[in-house]
């Protein structure tokens, strides 16, 4: 991933969320302040120090709402990932063991939430609405207005190419049963649960379009 010299390079790690420190972080230049990064180390509370600056915690609200979450700084490091091929009950799937580097990143406090979550779910509504605009038009001869214009033109095409929708981010469809999503509970601010892989992955790629910072789920390294 490239990074110019007057931006943050930063990657989601997360439902834990995450963000993985990049070389050349922050240009020593830069007048404009970016979110999670100090020219100085604070008084008080964690930090890791990169070049040219410090890491430092940093609060993200969601855009649209008054949701936010907080990340704070991991310093990277180096070690031995995988089980000793002596060790009892050891799985194959353990193995070989390999020497692996961490880079520094940001981490989320606290695991993703629902009020975070939902947010995402939302977006249901408003992908239908589209929808609905789109095919009021087609049913209509193609007569437009303003409203339709403008959906019309971020439509993707039936006949698009693979490297169209390689960057697409889809949205979850509604509850099918609720009582099993939210079987124990569905608080704020308790963590999501019952999303697949998939859907947790999604919700990374939303996150990192809507706030510029490119969020992404943890490896299994970084875990």
């Amino acid at each position: 991933m490239h990074c110019d010299s007057h931006s943050a390079c930063v990657r989601l790690v997360g439902l834990l969320l995450a963000l993985v420190y990049s070389p050349a972080i922050v240009a020593a230049d830069d007048a404009t302040p970016t979110a999670g990064l100090s020219t100085t180390r604070p008084a008080d509370g964690p930090a890791v120090e990169v070049d040219g600056g410090f890491m430092v915690p940093y609060t993200e609200t969601i855009p649209g709402t008054n949701v936010t979450f907080e990340m704070v700084p991991i310093p990277g490091g180096e070690f031995l990932l995988g089980s000793p091929a002596d060790e009892p009950e050891r799985s194959e799937d353990e193995g070989p063991q390999v020497q692996v580097r961490v880079e520094p990143m940001w981490v989320g406090r606290c695991e993703v939430t629902w009020a975070e979550y939902k947010a995402y779910m939302a977006t249901y509504r408003a992908f239908k609405s589209f929808e609905q605009i789109v095919n009021a038009a087609a049913t209509r001869g193609g007569e437009t207005n303003a409203a339709t214009a403008t959906v019309a033109a971020h439509v993707v095409p039936d006949e698009a190419s693979d490297a169209q929708l390689v960057d697409a981010v889809t949205c979850p469809t509604p509850l099918y049963d609720s009582s099993y999503t939210y079987s124990a509970g569905e608080e704020p601010n308790q963590p999501a649960v019952t999303m697949t892989p998939f859907a947790a992955r999604q919700y990374a790629k939303w996150l990192s379009g809507i706030t510029g910072h490119e969020y992404r789920l943890p490896t299994e390294a970084e875990w």
